[in-house]
């Protein structure tokens, strides 16, 4: 029998998604391999996280959409995706999210950062005479 003395670029990707699949179990994507080989796939979350073991997988970086767009429920969708290699494949994984949630997301990650939790005048007296966070 005949053995090819090159892979068709298909062939690379397919073995590359393989292994990738096999040696790191992540949540499931919708994967595609484009004519070039370049492994393309889709998370379908309702949060960041998967995107994040992903990322944590492959490296690489990612990057937000500039543009938003509606999805098929009419929510105004912001798309992200992870560009990375694996095994000299390209890699491009997306993952759409509702602006509205990660707004809210955002701007409690903002008021946590910035706006230190206010103690309601009884309650910081009792503090003050139990001598809790009064340095020695």
């Amino acid at each position: 029998m005949n053995q090819p003395t090159h892979f068709q670029p298909q062939a690379s990707g397919a073995f590359a998604l393989a292994e990738l699949i096999a040696m790191f179990p992540a949540p499931a994507a919708t994967w595609h391999l484009s004519e070039s080989g370049d492994l393309l796939g889709h998370l379908h979350a309702e949060s960041f996280e998967p995107m994040h073991v992903w990322a944590e997988r492959l490296g690489g970086s990612i990057r937000a959409a500039a543009a938003t767009r509606e999805d098929a429920d009419g929510r105004t969708v912001r798309t992200h995706t992870l560009s990375s290699s694996w095994r000299g494949v390209r890699v491009a994984l997306t993952l759409a999210l509702p602006v509205a949630s990660l707004d809210a997301r955002l701007a409690e990650q903002r008021h946590q950062l910035l706006d230190p939790p206010v103690m309601d005048p009884c309650s910081a007296a009792r503090v003050a005479a139990a001598g809790i966070g009064v340095a020695a």
